[in-house]
């Protein structure tokens, strides 16, 4: 789905955020959205620009502003070159405002992400 709707930038039980103000997505492909967040405990659906978008689902957010920290799960179309075996303690150098992203390989072309 995230691959399909090419205007959604992100969805959330908040609601829908688009690429334009104009673009809008149907109600029940929104409730659908939810539906599966909520089957797999996840918070937000993103996705970038291209092909295949780099569809990812946030799992785990804490803080406030510019100050919180992310856990996640995506597809990569490319290798991430800032990857890690494992993200159990990992404790990024990022600071206000300039999160730094750390991946660990699952597999094909899945990744675990965080900016903690």
């Amino acid at each position: 789905m995230l691959q399909e709707d090419s205007q959604l930038v992100a969805v959330a039980d908040w609601g829908v955020r688009m690429k334009r103000s104009t673009d809008s997505l149907p109600a029940q492909r929104y409730n659908e959205y939810l539906r599966l967040l909520k089957q797999v405990d996840g918070q937000v659906a993103t996705r970038d620009e291209g092909k295949h978008a780099n569809p990812s689902i946030m799992i785990w957010g804490w803080g406030f502003a510019g100050h919180t920290k992310h856990l996640g799960i995506c597809w990569l179309d490319e290798k991430p070159t800032n990857q890690g075996v494992t993200l159990d303690g990992y404790h990024g150098p990022g600071s206000y405002g300039h999160a730094i992203i750390t991946y660990r390989h699952l597999e094909t072309n899945w990744y675990l992400w965080t900016d903690l």
